[in-house]
């Protein structure tokens, strides 16, 4: 059988041994113990809440009418309910505190009704507003009830009956509860933490994460094994995000995580994804700003701003990257810069007061042919050292070049591309790119909102060279790639969830979606493989999860391996120990 009936749930209410969850059809009746469905009225309306005070069973709808009839004689359409008298009830939510009276939770209001039994089936309805204002919600408590009003910064307490109001403000937000079956005590939560109101100084914070902001960007650094998390400003995927945002960043170890905001930060309007210095074993990162520069963050702090007095700097962020030499690259596409392209070599990094004259500006064509700066995505190949990038606005080229080794000398080779061909012949174009990763075997992977590419980066460089299209993702809006330690790809989409694929992006190992894994949402941001281990974190609009996958990296030194017996005969059949 196929339900072709709403289902959305509205309420969910429990009466002695009855769950009744009212729907968007009507309402289900559960038996608590057995959790059977024992009733099923489909009225085709929608239904606020339902459930059972003492002798009634009472309906309420969104349209403010109130429906009730004997709890024994409950008909199996809505017209053989009697309709009440009592107004002023859209969207109730039902809470008895007893055989005759109930707490209702309205869009407008908190209110109590009094159900007076009139004989013959019959009884009266009488509401009594308790609160002219919309509680976030209403519960028990050891002593009485509660209910919150989050926004508005103040909860109501009421006694066994529902009366006996008492209100107590705060000077933040803060949401209170109190175990119905407990000893009474009054617990809150607010940006703080979860405290007690018997140790209000006190406060427990669960070991997540915690950005204000919006959590985008992230980086692992093999030589600290960290992840590092950050804020986002406005960018391609999310161009509202934050254009003042803050400067935050959270350190991942594996076992806890770490909030930082850095000093001297301030004035940057928030920043872009983090990158980190291969030559380099101290906690430390590279991070562009919307429009102060690149910082240089070590031990929590701004220690070099890349900007106009120190660099060939453009006021607009940069596309920053390491090559595995330990020399960093930076793009500007904004502002139709003659300096679009730059490098400084990891010697004059080091040995600090970096001056202009320490740059090498590559004057790239093409880089800077639209005024946008949020939305590059750039990359440099691990064995040629190719570099590729696009502003990632609309319609712009791919664009990639190689230089000479000797980074003194301003010279290179640069492609520039509107569109590729596939090798099956079909012509790839895009509107938007979003993604632009290099792999472990010199391929680039170019995410656009169309799919998803795949070459070789010197073929690039060749006349009539063709792409790898994965056919999987054809028509779907690719947000991130990232490669893990076997050069598989894993791939994060704008509605279809999270792809794990082949290293040639044939084959589809696993595709991850909010309905078939623990995976969030269909939206994936970002995506970041732990090369240390077989996990992979994603960054989706509803939070960050790790994901462990069925591989762990080889290790590189097996000299505390041992193996007994050893050597193992071929006609050995029994146990081998190994250690290390």
């Amino acid at each position: 059988a196929v339900m072709t009936q709403s289902r959305v749930i509205n309420d969910v209410t429990f009466s002695g041994d009855k769950i009744f969850v009212a729907t968007g059809f009507g309402f289900v009746v559960i038996d608590d113990a057995k959790m059977q469905i024992t009733e099923t009225r489909v009225f085709s309306r929608s239904i606020s809440s339902v459930g059972e005070v003492g002798k009634w069973r009472v309906v309420f709808l969104p349209n403010q009418e109130v429906y009730y009839c004997p709890a024994d004689k409950a008909p199996e359409w809505l017209g053989g309910y009697k309709a009440t008298t009592i107004a002023n009830m859209a969207n109730g939510k039902i809470l008895a505190i007893n055989d005759a009276t109930i707490l209702v939770k309205q869009d407008k209001r908190l209110t109590k009704v009094t159900i007076t039994d009139s004989g013959t089936d019959e009884a009266t309805f009488t509401s009594t507003s308790l609160v002219e204002a919309a509680p976030t919600n209403v519960q028990k408590t050891a002593t009485g009830y509660l209910a919150n009003f989050f926004a508005a910064k103040y909860y109501y307490t009421f006694d066994a009956e529902g009366g006996n109001a008492a209100k107590k403000t705060f000077s933040v937000k803060e949401l209170v509860s109190c175990a119905p079956d407990g000893d009474g005590t009054l617990w809150g939560v607010n940006e703080k933490g979860v405290h007690s109101y018997a140790a209000t100084n006190t406060y427990y914070k669960p070991d997540a994460v915690s950005i204000n902001g919006v959590p985008f960007w992230m980086g692992y650094n093999k030589n600290t094994h960290k992840l590092y998390l950050t804020a986002t400003s406005d960018n391609g995927i999310l161009p509202k995000a934050n254009v003042g945002a803050l400067y935050e960043m959270d350190k991942y170890d594996g076992a806890s995580w770490t909030y930082e905001t850095p000093t001297g930060a301030g004035g940057s309007q928030g920043w872009y994804w983090p990158v980190f210095d291969p030559t380099d074993s101290t906690d430390t990162y590279y991070i562009s700003t919307r429009l102060s520069g690149v910082f240089k963050v070590t031990d929590r702090k701004v220690a070099t701003t890349f900007n106009a007095a120190n660099s060939p700097f453009v006021a607009r962020k940069a596309a920053i990257q390491f090559d595995g030499d330990g020399n960093l690259w930076m793009v500007h596409s904004s502002l139709n810069n003659t300096v679009p392209v730059k490098v400084l070599p990891n010697e004059k990094l080091k040995k600090g007061n970096v001056a202009v004259s320490d740059w090498t500006v590559y004057n790239v064509p093409d880089v800077t042919n639209i005024n946008s700066f949020k939305w590059s995505v750039f990359d440099i190949s691990k064995k040629t050292n190719i570099k590729a990038f696009n502003c990632g606005d609309y319609v712009c080229p791919l664009i990639l070049w190689r230089v000479n080794p000797d980074l003194s000398k301003p010279e290179f080779e640069s492609k520039s591309y509107t569109s590729l061909t596939a090798s099956d012949g079909s012509n790839c174009t895009w509107v938007y790119s979003y993604a632009l990763k290099a792999d472990r075997d010199d391929n680039f992977l170019f995410g656009f909102d169309k799919g998803l590419v795949m070459f070789k980066a010197t073929d690039a460089f060749n006349e009539g060279f063709t792409v790898e299209k994965a056919k999987s993702l054809e028509g779907t809006s690719v947000y991130t790639v990232e490669v893990d330690t076997l050069n598989r790809k894993w791939v994060g989409t704008g509605s279809d969830g999270l792809y794990l694929l082949s290293p040639d992006c044939k084959t589809v190992i696993n595709h991850y979606t909010s309905s078939n894994s623990p995976l969030l949402t269909n939206v994936v941001y970002q995506v970041c493989c732990n090369t240390d281990n077989n996990s992979v974190f994603v960054v989706t609009p509803l939070g960050v999860q790790q994901f462990f996958s069925d591989y762990t990296e080889s290790a590189t030194d097996y000299s505390n391996v041992y193996a007994y017996p050893n050597p193992v005969r071929p006609d050995f059949t029994g146990y081998i120990t190994i250690t290390g």
